[in-house]
C-alpha cells in the first residue's frame, strides 16, 4: 500500500535574502511567491471546501508585504478558482481546491464502516470482504481504513451521533457503509448530506437512494432451487426473518419467481419466521419442531435467516434427530454465525456471496465515484447521472453432505 505525504509550511516569507524587510507595489514579484506557498497550503487539504481562508490583515501581518501584493497573489489563487472573494465577508475555499487535494496527494482515502457485531480481521466473512477492498485498493490509488460503529448494537440516538462524529472526522473521501440495516436509516440520512459517495451492502434502506451492492437475487434463487430439484426435492421451506426486511422481501420474491418454472415448491405457508422477540433463534426449537411435525410433506430446508441454524442444531440434540436428519439443509451464510458442523460430523450446504469480489468492487465503485466528481468539479460540466450502475454479484453455493437426495 503506498502513502504520501505532503510538505505544507509553516510560515510565509517575511523578509528579502538580505534580510530586510521588502513593501512593494502590486509590481512586486513577490507576490508570486506568496501566491505559490498559499496554493500549497490549499492543495494540501489543511483547508476544506467552504471554510474561510487567511483574511488579506493577516497575510499583511505575516508577510510583511504590501495591500496590492497581497491582493495580486489572492488573485491568483482566485482565477484558478481555488478560491472564491466575497464581498464584505473574505475569501473562500472553493470545492474545486478540494478536489485537487484528492488528486495532488495520490491517494483515496476510504472508510468501511462494519457492524458493531463484527471485526474487520475475523477471518471468514468481513476478513475476506476487507482483503478485497485492500487488494483493490492498492490497484486504484486508495487506502482502505475500518471503523466498527457503536450503532445498531447500542441503538441509540447519542451512540450514532457518536460514530457520525468519528466518520466524518476521519475526513473519507467515500464510504462503504457494509450491511445496513434499518435502524441505519437516520445516521445514513445524515451522512449523505455531506454529499461524500456512499455505498451499502446487505439491503435497501426506506427513503434512501444509495447504491446496493449484493449478490444478485434471481441467480441465488436459480442455484437454491435447481439444486434442491435436481435432488429430487419438491416442497421446501425456509427460516427468515420478517419479509418487511429488504434483503428477506427480496430473496423470497426471487425464490417465488424461479420455482414457478421448476417442479420445486416455495410457498408461505412453509414460511418459518423467527420471532422478533428472539432474533437469534435461541429458543425457536419446540416452534421449530410443530412446524417440521406438521409439513411431512416438506423435505428440503432453506436456513435464510442464519441465525435460524439454531435452533436446527438444538433439535439434533433432541429425541426428533432422526427426523431432521433427514431434512435436506441449504445454509444461507451472514456475518456473524459461523457456518457449523452438523453433529453428526457432515458438513452444511452453503450459499454465500464471493467475498472478496464483493471488497473489490465496494473500492472500484468509490473510487470510479470519487474520480467523477473531480472531474465535474475541474470542469464545471453537469447533467452526469448521480448514481453509477452497480456490478452484480454472483453467489458461490458449495453443495455439503447436509444436501441430501430424496
Amino acid at each position: 500500500m503506498r502513502f504520501y505525504f505532503v510538505s505544507v509550511p509553516n510560515s510565509l516569507p517575511t523578509a528579502s535574502s538580505s534580510g530586510r524587510s521588502v513593501q512593494s507595489d502590486n509590481n512586486d514579484p513577490y507576490y508570486l511567491d506568496i501566491g505559490n506557498r498559499l496554493r500549497t497550503q490549499l492543495l494540501s487539504g489543511r483547508f476544506k471546501p467552504g471554510q474561510r481562508f487567511h483574511s488579506i490583515r493577516a497575510l499583511i501581518k505575516e508577510t510583511g508585504r504590501s495591500l496590492p501584493t497581497v491582493r495580486s497573489a489572492l488573485g491568483l489563487l482566485i482565477k484558478e478558482e481555488l478560491l472564491e472573494a466575497r464581498q464584505g465577508s473574505g475569501y473562500y475555499v472553493t470545492a474545486k481546491a478540494g478536489a485537487r487535494v484528492v488528486a495532488n496527494r495520490g491517494f483515496m482515502n476510504f472508510l468501511a464502516v462494519i457492524p458493531s457485531s463484527s471485526v474487520p480481521d475475523e477471518p471468514w466473512f468481513m476478513g475476506k470482504i476487507g482483503i478485497g477492498m485492500i487488494q483493490s485498493a492498492n490497484q486504484n490509488d486508495a487506502i482502505v481504513s475500518f471503523y466498527r460503529r457503536q450503532s445498531p448494537g447500542q441503538r441509540s440516538t447519542e451512540m450514532s451521533k457518536v460514530d457520525l462524529e468519528r466518520i466524518t472526522a476521519m475526513n473519507p473521501d467515500g464510504v462503504v457503509w457494509l450491511h445496513s440495516s434499518l435502524d441505519d436509516v437516520g445516521i445514513l440520512k445524515d451522512l449523505m448530506s455531506t454529499n461524500l459517495p456512499i455505498i451499502t451492502t446487505m439491503r435497501r434502506l426506506p427513503q434512501l437512494n444509495l447504491p446496493l451492492l449484493r449478490e444478485d437475487d434471481v441467480v441465488y434463487a436459480t442455484m437454491v432451487v435447481s439444486n434442491f430439484e435436481a435432488r429430487g426435492h419438491r416442497r421446501i421451506g425456509i427460516i427468515l426473518r420478517s419479509t418487511k426486511d429488504d434483503y428477506f422481501r427480496s430473496k423470497v420474491d426471487a425464490l417465488r419467481e424461479v420455482a414457478e418454472s421448476s417442479q420445486v415448491q416455495v410457498s408461505d405457508s412453509d414460511f418459518f419466521p423467527l420471532s422478533d422477540d428472539d432474533p437469534t433463534g435461541e429458543h425457536q426449537a419446540e416452534a421449530l419442531k410443530a412446524f417440521l411435525e406438521s409439513r411431512k410433506g416438506l423435505t428440503g430446508l432453506l436456513v435464510l435467516a442464519s441465525t435460524g441454524i439454531r435452533p436446527v442444531m438444538q433439535l439434533y440434540e433432541t429425541e426428533f434427530r432422526d427426523e431432521i436428519s433427514r431434512i435436506s439443509i441449504i445454509f444461507n451464510v451472514l456475518d456473524g454465525v459461523p457456518v457449523p458442523a452438523l453433529p453428526s460430523g457432515e458438513s452444511l450446504a452453503t450459499i454465500f456471496p464471493p467475498l472478496e469480489k464483493m471488497g473489490e468492487q465496494l473500492v472500484r465503485y468509490l473510487s470510479l465515484e470519487v474520480q467523477k466528481m473531480n472531474h465535474v468539479s475541474a470542469t464545471g460540466e453537469t447533467g452526469q447521472s448521480s448514481l453509477r450502475p452497480v456490478p452484480r454479484l454472483i453467489p458461490i453455493f458449495h453443495a455439503g453432505d447436509s444436501l441430501r437426495n430424496v
